[in-house]
């Protein structure tokens, strides 16, 4: 083989990894994406939740009664007349004063 057919295909295969490269990085930050935003669907997911639960417990409170409990495994909400809580386990997660 001559050497202009040796150039020729170094640049073919110089020119196919550099497009591979960029293909490969295109594809990794894609996944990266996706996975935050699946992420992030989750936490609103949850945080919906949460905020639902409170509300339902502040509903829940009458004016005869000083105290309402909500379950909702994993999340227990106290609502009392100046304060709803929603907890899991022992850690608060969202609280609100009147």
């Amino acid at each position: 083989m001559n050497k202009k057919h040796h150039k020729v295909n170094a640049f073919v295969l110089a020119d196919s990894l550099v497009a591979l490269t960029i293909l490969v990085m295109v594809l990794t930050w894609l996944a990266m994406c996706e996975n935050q935003l699946k992420i992030q669907r989750e936490k609103m997911s949850t945080t919906l939740r949460i905020v639902r639960l409170a509300k339902e417990s502040s509903d829940g409170l009458s004016h005869h009664r000083q105290r309402f409990i909500r379950n909702d495994y994993p999340y227990k909400a106290i609502a009392t007349p100046y304060r709803v809580t929603v907890m899991r386990g022992t850690q608060v997660l969202w609280e609100e004063s009147s």
